[in-house]
């Protein structure tokens, strides 16, 4: 009773019901607000992953559809004798763009990365037109978009894109 005040333990319980119940609604509270936002980051995960899924088959039905561009994945071809299509640069181009997003989805928690993914793009660049394309446009990638315009029409006829310290190839690819 000394710590009580000489309060019996009921009446000092009942003094501080409201006290109780306001910390145990508030910890009730954020707890509920934790799982349900859990819930939803998972829920727009899965979105995301059916969408990305969708725009990957719509991409690789094209490369089946046309069979002009399943040159892009023979990987005895010599692109200074065969350069890429405009299709070909196309398909690529898009390829690009989808991995692109994907891996700003990944980045900022919108998408989980699927397992497995960075052998099938190292194996894809590994390839002759993709590789090629992909290093022609890996400098656009790499500049705000208001500035591409300037280095798109700066380097149109240069040999070769400039080397710009720091930017290593498919530095972006690489997902571990």
């Amino acid at each position: 009773s000394c710590y009580t005040g000489g309060m019996n333990p009921l009446a000092l319980f009942l003094n501080h019901l409201r006290e109780s119940l306001d910390v145990i609604a508030l910890v009730s509270g954020l707890v509920f607000t934790g799982l349900s936002f859990r819930d939803d980051t998972r829920a727009r995960q899965i979105t995301n992953l059916l969408v990305l899924t969708r725009e990957h088959r719509e991409l690789w039905g094209r490369l089946i559809e046309r069979k002009e561009l399943l040159r892009i994945l023979d990987d005895q071809i010599d692109v200074r004798q065969a350069p890429p299509t405009p299709a070909e640069e196309l398909f690529i181009s898009h390829l690009i763009q989808h991995l692109s997003a994907s891996f700003r989805a990944i980045q900022t928690g919108l998408l989980r990365r699927p397992d497995k993914v960075q052998r099938d793009i190292r194996r894809f660049f590994s390839l002759p037109l993709p590789r090629t394309v992909w290093q022609q446009q890996r400098l656009l990638l790499s500049v705000p978009r208001r500035k591409r315009a300037w280095v798109s029409g700066r380097w149109a006829n240069a040999a070769a894109p400039p080397i710009i310290p720091g930017l290593g190839v498919g530095s972006w690819i690489i997902w571990v």
